[in-house]
């Protein structure tokens, strides 16, 4: 028997499995919000954000704090309401073709799986969605209270779905999460979400011979 190059095909998902928005104004416009400023304006709000984020994709504060929170970071300029609104808004659908992807990859004969830095607020539109629901597991940092790319959640991870790291290949859209999963041993591929995700996966795939429809 051929000895298979991996037994999971591991996603994050987004930029890779769903749309979302990159930009402040890109949030605004998908929440029907008149844009306001170019946001976070400046080093200090970028930090404030960064931390906020962290601390709700870990879990760590609840979606009203948060909103709370980056509302008076940026002196009320937006209300936690419309805070709330545009983090609502932010995922924009699924790529096309996707769905179609994580099915061949499914009737391949390989597991599959996300492990995605998100918040409560995402993680309830993710059933709304075709794509995801097609994945055998989906793993967040707000479910683990961990945060990529810090190896810890990476392990985390292994240990939940009782898999070892070089048996894992991985998608991710972002350079630092890619560079986290290889320090660790996992195979991770950098995906541009500004071309077509499920293209670039699939090359990928059939560069290793694992669909069987290639």
């Amino acid at each position: 028997m051929i000895q298979r190059p991996f037994d999971l095909v591991c996603f994050d998902l987004g930029g890779v499995v769903v749309r979302i928005c990159y930009t402040w104004k890109e949030g605004c416009a998908a929440a029907g919000l008149d844009f306001r400023a170019d946001l976070p304006a400046n080093d200090q709000q970028r930090q404030a954000w960064h931390e906020l984020g962290k601390l709700y994709q870990t879990g760590r504060i609840d979606c009203d704090t948060f909103a709370k929170c980056i509302s008076q970071s940026v002196d009320g300029l937006y209300t936690p309401e419309e805070i709330t609104k545009v983090n609502a808004a932010w995922i924009l659908g699924e790529y096309e073709g996707m769905s179609d992807l994580i099915q061949d990859v499914n009737d391949s004969g390989y597991q599959t799986a996300a492990l995605s830095n998100s918040c409560h607020a995402h993680w309830e539109h993710l059933p709304h969605l075709h794509a995801p629901s097609r994945l055998g597991d989906c793993v967040s940092s707000h479910h683990l209270g961990l945060i990529k790319p810090e190896a810890a959640i990476y392990r985390a991870f292994e240990t939940k779905l009782g898999i070892s790291g070089e048996r894992i290949i991985f998608f991710d859209d972002l350079e630092e999460n890619v560079r986290g999963a290889q320090d660790i041993g996992w195979t991770a591929v950098h995906i541009n979400s500004a071309g077509s995700p499920p293209q670039q996966i699939r090359a990928v795939l059939q560069k290793y011979g694992m669909l069987n429809n290639s």
